[in-house]
């Protein structure tokens, strides 16, 4: 059961992280339009219109990898 999570948890991380790394405006659009159909005043809102929040995205996307590939790497070579 420990290996199934954590093969759920290592491919979670992959997915996330490719999708905030290769794609990261579509994902800022995604978080504009939720913010637009009606949701409560967000504090963060001019921040999540510029640029910086990409590169946000692109750095969560490379720490998502990475966490991916060292929980892969410790579910191979971890009991050794």
């Amino acid at each position: 059961m420990n290996l199934v999570a954590g093969i759920l948890g290592a491919l979670s991380f992959a997915a996330l992280g490719v999708a905030w790394l290769v794609c990261p405006r579509a994902f800022q659009r995604f978080v504009l339009r939720g913010h637009d159909q009606g949701t409560r005043w967000n504090p963060f809102l001019p921040w999540l219109k510029t640029s910086s929040y990409i590169v946000v995205l692109r750095t969560l996307g490379l720490l998502c990898l990475s966490a991916s590939a060292l929980m892969a790497w410790a579910m191979l070579y971890g009991d050794r």
